[in-house]
């Protein structure tokens, strides 16, 4: 099987995995992880859905386009669409003008990545890993402001001097008492 840094963007499944330390491409011409492989999660690019894409700036936004996964029809429906609308020619003014200019750049780009069936897939799956990222950034926040009220908490009683004890010493701990006390 041959040995791949980085996960191909092709429309076939994927394995997506947190550390994604060592990747390797599997018969099937699916991409696997190799350390700690109990954790990963199966997905094909179909599978993803543009809600959970949900980014500020992405090109599903800017053309408009429904949650679900549009067909190429409704792409392009929504890019005419908007193209009628922000067209630079339809406006007079300045600033409208400009506006309108920056406005349909954006909807052009959007339209030429969504429209190639390559280009939409390997976005989808950009967005994925970016929204992944995130959410790990997130839990990693939510992780280090709970170690800090545990700290808190434990030296506002007093506590604070005392060792941390792992769960398993207590219960080694806990286990040599009671078996010395005869409790069993």
């Amino acid at each position: 099987m041959p040995y791949c840094s980085q996960p191909s963007f092709s429309t076939g499944p994927a394995f997506f995995h947190r550390p994604r330390r060592h990747t390797w491409a599997g018969p099937s011409g699916e991409v696997r992880l190799g350390s700690s492989a109990r954790r990963w999660c199966f997905l094909t690019v179909k599978q993803i859905p543009v809600a959970a894409l949900d980014t500020e700036d992405s090109h599903y936004k800017t053309l408009g386009l429904p949650t679900e996964f549009p067909t190429p029809e409704e792409v392009r429906r929504a890019y005419l669409r908007l193209a009628r609308e922000c067209h630079p020619d339809k406006h007079r003014s300045g600033e409208d003008k400009a506006a309108a200019e920056r406005r349909f750049k954006k909807v052009a780009e959007a339209y030429e990545v969504l429209s190639d069936k390559e280009r939409s897939t390997s976005y989808r799956l950009q967005l994925h890993k970016n929204r992944m990222a995130k959410r790990e950034e997130e839990a990693e926040v939510r992780y280090q402001a709970a170690l800090q009220r545990r700290s808190t908490t434990s030296q506002n009683k007093g506590t604070a001097e005392e060792p941390t004890i792992t769960l398993r010493a207590r219960i080694a701990s806990m286990t040599r008492r009671w078996s010395y006390a005869g409790d069993f």
